[in-house]
């Protein structure tokens, strides 16, 4: 017996149109062990539930701060190198 939506299942990769400025959701994705594109609201028995993430901020607002200080120190090497 199906138990849950494809979009809820671990092996289900949704799939996203680029638009200008983000992604946009759409009803399809891919299903890992069956190999064909399925629809995200479908049911198969082969659901298993997609794990939690727990995001911490504190640690993802100090790694995107790490990235940043990269990107900013890349860029001001590129201006040194232009100037030159």
């Amino acid at each position: 017996m199906a138990k849950g939506q494809c979009f809820q299942c671990r092996y289900c990769d949704r799939y996203y149109i680029k638009e200008v400025k983000s992604f946009k959701k759409i009803n399809l994705g891919w299903c890992c062990q069956n190999s064909y594109t399925v629809e995200i609201h479908t049911h198969c028995d082969k659901f298993l539930q997609k794990k939690k993430n727990i995001v911490n901020t504190k640690l993802l607002k100090h790694y995107l701060s790490d990235l940043l200080t990269e990107i900013s120190e890349i860029r001001k090497i590129i201006e040194d190198e232009n100037d030159v």
